[in-house]
């Protein structure tokens, strides 16, 4: 579909939509993009399934669905009725569906009377290239700094919120740290490695004086597909329902997911035969985010009570003699490494999020259960599966299963 190309001009008037896909650091993300010039825009309406249903097939997959049917149902918002838009789809690439999302929003806008629309794929690859829309080494930069601090407040979040004497107050602090350090990013300060540490240590401190009480040592791990687990669209807000039975949970962060991809994306490359120059990039890129990640990970030694994701070469290590590293279709060996790494550490139940029938989900996900009970006899493990016709009472009853 012959969607406008997004060019130089548009950067200065339109705005570009960007779906919920991450519940912590999509505002994060969005100022990463506003720093170097862009009007970047997360959406928050729900997504209209039935109408995303009039456009795409009805087997797509359960993210396809609902990514359509928000973008549909922001477009449809009257007070978003005169404003030029334009729509950024992040793809991962690989054997996932995802990597056929650009192309699926761009046929639905068509046939949905949206036709001066521009789609901009974000990707690895360079591919669905707009003149307009350009990765810059700044954006890089920052960018990476917005991820971390999402996976920062989020990591604080989820072990302080059953442990606060005042209700809120973690939720409180992780919102206003959020909205100040968009703030500090759009202004193109606060994503250096001297602002990063520094940042680190006063959010650790702050959360350190959040008052404890005793809590109950059975801990469960969300691990899986990245939409599932990250968007509160894609797993019906499986954190509030947590919360409210006071089952206390964690999330491995969004940095090791990324870091994932660049280490995939380098793999592929020397298989593939690939350009020295692009494998050299990834090398540096890997490198540089390895050491940014090991240093912010130091902040945490003056705060025994907080324990930070486990660094990525570490992480990586935790398939050997379970799993091939060549296993990296989606989201591949890392579901793995994140089951190893939380039971590890002494959490009792992991529930496995993913879409209802994805094949990469099944293989990947499915496939790696028998091996960890095998290591792990006493662990609970169990796999929760969403979709667009999954009932509420199906659903948390089958959670209340797995954890019981």
């Amino acid at each position: 579909m012959n969607n406008p190309v997004f060019t130089k001009k548009m950067k200065n008037s339109h705005t570009i939509l960007f779906p919920e896909m991450l519940e912590y650091h999509s505002e994060l993300i969005a100022s990463a993009f506003i720093s170097c010039g862009y009007k970047m825009k997360v959406m928050h309406q729900k997504s209209d399934i039935n109408e995303a249903l009039r456009y795409i097939n009805h087997d797509y997959c359960y993210p396809a669905v609902l990514i359509v049917g928000q973008i549909l149902s922001t477009l449809a918002n009257k007070q978003n009725k005169d404003q030029p838009f334009a729509i950024l789809e992040p793809q991962s690439g690989g054997s996932c569906r995802a990597g056929n999302y650009y192309h699926v929003i761009k046929t639905v806008l068509h046939h949905a009377g949206y036709t001066n629309i521009p789609v901009i794929s974000l990707n690895a690859h360079g591919q669905e290239k707009h003149p307009g829309f350009q990765i810059s080494l700044k954006l890089i930069q920052v960018a990476f700094a917005a991820i971390y601090y999402g996976d920062l407040l989020m990591n604080l979040y989820q072990q302080t919120i059953y442990r606060e004497t005042s209700n809120g107050i973690a939720k409180e602090k992780q919102m206003k740290w959020t909205k100040y350090l968009c703030k500090e990013l759009e202004m193109s300060r606060g994503y250096r490695k001297k602002d990063l540490i520094s940042y680190t240590k006063k959010i650790l401190q702050e959360f350190s004086q959040i008052n404890d009480k005793s809590t109950t040592d059975k801990k469960n791990a969300l691990i899986g597909e990245i939409y599932i687990k990250f968007s509160n669209l894609g797993n019906h807000n499986l954190e509030a329902y947590l919360s409210s039975n006071q089952h206390p949970y964690q999330m491995s962060g969004f940095f090791n997911y990324c870091l994932y991809i660049l280490d995939s994306e380098l793999e592929n490359a020397k298989l593939q035969g690939l350009s020295q120059v692009y494998q050299t990039i990834l090398r540096k890129l890997i490198r540089f985010s390895n050491h940014l990640q090991s240093n912010l990970y130091t902040c945490y030694d003056e705060f025994f009570e907080f324990t930070p994701d486990t660094c990525f070469p570490e992480l990586k290590k935790k398939t050997n003699g379970i799993l091939n590293h060549s296993c990296n279709s989606r989201d591949g060996w890392l579901i793995l490494a994140e089951a190893v790494d939380f039971l590890e550490k002494g959490f009792t139940n992991v529930l496995i999020l993913h879409p209802f029938g994805c094949m990469v989900s099944h293989v990947c996900e499915r496939g790696i259960i028998k091996q960890l009970h095998i290591a792990y006899p006493h662990a609970s493990i169990h796999t929760i599966e969403y979709d667009r016709d999954s009932t509420k009472t199906l659903l948390e009853s089958r959670i209340m299963l797995a954890l019981a």
